[in-house]
């Protein structure tokens, strides 16, 4: 190397300097936790000259172990072998060759790839993994020892990721979560580092569907026939599997219930009514009476009719009973309730009653013996009850008298007096009892007649 200078007493000089020629060759290291617990170690060289080989050592936990399978070159080694030996009891030595004497593919990027597998629970956050030792050989077999070391801290935070689905709800870190979202949650390691969980969530609901339904005899439910009353359940799935329940609220109507009456009606109150159905004359029915809505019967209805029926004997009897001078009509009384008695389906309350024609209307008699006249008398009966009143047919009572000659064959009538319920013969102007004894004047009578009407 020649030195000028500006002195004018001095003059050029030439100085011998001798020395290393300076490659800037550099090897780092970057890593990180595998999902399994393993840690991954990725080498990179940054290589100035032509490096045909390298080693190294490094230096980590005795419980970290790693192989020749542990070892995934890069497309910058294409014609080279590589091997990972033991040396120490924490000590790995790694070593890249060419047979071939072949350069490494570039200047820059990553070499290969390093597993370590853990043995049993290790936590390692936060170790540190030095690389020493460190030899490259360039393309001449000239020998570049590093007297530096790489060091390696392993992050002290671990980060992870996973993909949860679930139903209705998820639990995790202490926390339930009910929505779906990404959620973070920071967790502690056994060796105290954190660790940062990201959960993607998605949650599904699960269903309840309730049916409520009513059935005559049974009711087909999802294959399963059902006769009774009750709540019954049925569970599946839905399309992203979470539970479904279907509730069925059943309700089996029970048998038809009979009920049944008697009735009896009187004759005025036909036609009669009764669920639609206009009766006419006796005898036995039936109505249905369905549950809303339902092809079924809740209730049979039955009905037995009677009609009552009024019938009167044909012909009474009518003995002549003579009380005193009078004639007692009312002792047939006995055979007609007799009569009445006999007949099952005859109006209740039933009363005989008793009628003498007078002039062209029928009077009422009393309890009392009637007097009768001495040739005929005109009556008939009436049986009261509560379906009204029935009537016979007008008898003619012809009364047989003694001692009557004496009366004047001027016969004017009979005539009752309704004081005291007796039949009179008028001949001559006078009345005469049906003895034949004169009572007195036609003209008394009829104003005694005339008083007891007044009377009344």
């Amino acid at each position: 190397m020649n030195i000028y200078t500006n002195d004018p007493t001095n003059s050029l000089k030439a100085v011998l300097i001798s020395g290393h020629v300076y490659e800037p060759n550099s090897l780092t290291v970057d890593g990180a936790r595998t999902s399994e617990g393993n840690y991954q170690l990725a080498i990179s060289l940054s290589n100035y000259t032509d490096i045909v080989a390298l080693q190294y050592d490094i230096h980590w936990r005795s419980d970290m172990t790693t192989s020749q399978a542990a070892f995934t070159p890069t497309a910058r080694l294409q014609n080279h072998t590589y091997a990972i030996m033991p040396i120490g009891q924490n000590t790995y030595r790694v070593l890249i060759y060419s047979l071939s004497n072949t350069p490494i593919t570039g200047k820059e990027g990553e070499l290969h790839q390093l597993l370590f597998t853990p043995q049993g629970d290790v936590d390692y956050c936060g170790d540190v993994l030095t690389i020493d030792n460190i030899v490259l050989s360039n393309a001449s077999g000239t020998d570049k020892v590093s007297q530096s070391t790489v060091l390696h801290h392993l992050p002290t935070t671990q980060y992870s990721e996973q993909t949860i689905t679930a139903c209705d709800q998820y639990a995790y870190n202490n926390k339930v979560y009910q929505s779906s979202g990404t959620y973070i949650d920071t967790l502690q390691t056994v060796g105290g580092c954190d660790s940062i969980v990201t959960t993607y969530l998605t949650i599904n609901h699960s269903e309840r569907e309730e049916y409520y339904e009513t059935a005559c005899d049974s009711y087909e439910w999802n294959g399963v026939v059902y006769t009774e009353s009750g709540d019954y359940t049925y569970n599946t799935t839905t399309a992203d599997g979470c539970e479904r329940i279907e509730v069925l609220h059943l309700t089996i109507l029970p048998e038809a219930t009979i009920e049944s009456e008697e009735l009896a009606l009187c004759p005025s109150e036909l036609p009669y009514e009764w669920y639609g159905q206009s009766l006419t004359e006796e005898g036995t029915y039936s109505a249905t009476e369905p549950y809303a809505g339902m092809e079924c019967d809740s209730v049979i209805h039955e009905l037995t009719l009677n009609v009552y029926v009024q019938t009167l004997p044909a012909t009474v009897t009518l003995p002549i009973v003579r009380t005193g001078e009078a004639i007692d009509v009312t002792t047939p009384t006995a055979e007609i309730q007799a009569h009445i008695a006999a007949e099952t389906w005859y109006a209740p309350n039933a009363e005989v009653a008793w009628y003498i024609m007078e002039n062209s209307d029928w009077a009422a008699l009393t309890d009392e013996p009637v007097a009768a006249g001495i040739e005929e008398v005109t009556l008939k009966y009436a049986v009261e009850t509560d379906c009204g009143i029935a009537e016979s047919d007008k008898m003619v009572i012809t009364v047989e008298t003694t001692g009557l000659e004496n009366i004047p064959t001027d016969v004017m009538g009979v005539y009752k007096v309704l004081r005291d319920n007796k039949i009179f013969i008028i001949r001559g102007g006078k009345a005469y009892s049906i003895m034949g004894h004169l009572v007195g004047d036609k003209s008394v009578i009829e104003s005694r007649e005339y008083e007891k009407r007044n009377e009344e």
